[in-house]
């Protein structure tokens, strides 16, 4: 049925969504010391430290990967998507040529 039906346009939008995660591109270059931190060496090396132990770098190349799993993903949903569509548009364009085909042979 059409329960788990899905639109090509929806398929773009998740697309467009996760694009702008990825753009977001949390990399461990952007996740960078705050100023509040740089300016007292003790924040700095605390700041530091709970960087290390929440093993934030980490967690960002996880992230990083489960956004390049869900692209690929939304990637081959959206080819499954065109696919189907360019096959209904060709099978209806080969059903109108019969159907003129056969109106041709009946004059």
């Amino acid at each position: 049925g059409n329960a788990n039906f899905i639109t090509l346009r929806e398929v773009n939008q998740h697309i467009g969504k996760v694009m702008q995660l990825r753009e977001f591109n949390l990399d461990a270059d952007i996740v960078e010391t705050p100023d509040f931190f740089w300016e007292d060496s003790a924040r700095e090396s605390l700041y530091q430290q709970l960087h290390r132990e929440l093993e934030i770098d980490g967690r960002i190349g996880a992230l990083n990967r489960k956004l390049m799993y869900a692209h690929e993903s939304l990637q081959n949903i959206n080819s499954v998507v065109v696919n189907k569509h360019s096959t209904r548009l060709e099978s209806r364009i080969l059903l109108f040529v019969a159907f003129e085909a056969c109106l041709d042979a009946a004059h």
